[in-house]
């Protein structure tokens, strides 16, 4: 493999591990304990990793909090410095307090551009069970993925 070319099936790019190799002739109830057991493995270390990564991560939050207190005391909205530049940032949300006076609201006004467009998926299921087709305009997409469950030990 030359470094333009893409990785094939369970090869490694040039800087990654090479892909595990599953035999094909696994049975499928050792394959649902490896996946089980490496799922497992990889809640516990995730869940180590967090717990390590908390000191630095409120640290963090305690800087971030000091330096937004500088800003906001200076009335700036950045300060440059040899280390680096911080800068204020606003983030703003909008949530409904009143669902059915907002609706009621939105339409009386046509204030649709309030709103963030969004077909409900269980909707728009329970209208294709009703008329074999989707709502004009909507596209129904469906993604397969793996379950599994832990097995009850006997």
């Amino acid at each position: 493999m030359t470094i333009t070319e893409e990785p094939g099936p369970g090869e490694a790019a040039p800087d990654e591990k090479p892909l595990p190799v599953i035999p094909q002739d696994m049975p499928i109830a050792k394959l649902i304990g490896h996946y089980v057991k490496y799922r497992d493995a990889i809640k516990a270390k995730e869940a180590e990793q967090k717990e390590a990564l908390k000191p630095a991560k409120q640290m963090l939050e305690a800087l971030g909090n000091r330096m937004l207190d500088i800003l906001t005391r200076e009335g700036s909205d950045s300060i440059k410095s040899e280390q680096g530049t911080v800068y204020r940032t606003q983030r703003d949300t909008a949530s409904i307090s009143d669902p059915e006076m907002f609706k009621a609201f939105v339409i009386a006004n046509e204030g649709f551009d309030m709103l963030d467009w969004k077909a409900n998926t269980t909707a728009v299921k329970d209208y294709i069970g009703e008329y074999d087709e989707p709502p004009p305009g909507v596209k129904l997409s469906s993604i397969f993925t793996v379950g599994v469950r832990r097995g009850t030990d006997k």
